[in-house]
């Protein structure tokens, strides 16, 4: 619901404000991150889009991101 909102979601990712209106953006935003950075990113999305989600929950939708947009763990 939130990327329907006209203003989107607008958080930092690696150092630059971004605002996001779809899932288009986010994927857009998303590539060539680092894993850590990825990691980062995706926390400020969901909390930006005002989304509580578990530890357990976070993990596998970074798992889940980071497979679908080949970023590697180096870590």
């Amino acid at each position: 619901m939130a990327l329907e909102d006209p203003t989107g979601i607008t958080v930092e990712i690696n150092g630059q404000e971004v605002t996001l209106r779809s899932f288009a953006d986010i994927c857009s935003a998303l590539e060539g991150l680092t894993f850590a950075q990825l990691t980062i990113a995706i926390g400020d999305i969901i909390a930006g889009a005002g989304i509580e989600l578990t530890a357990p929950s976070l993990s596998g939708l970074i798992q889940c991101i980071s497979t679908a947009l080949n970023i590697v763990d180096h870590g």
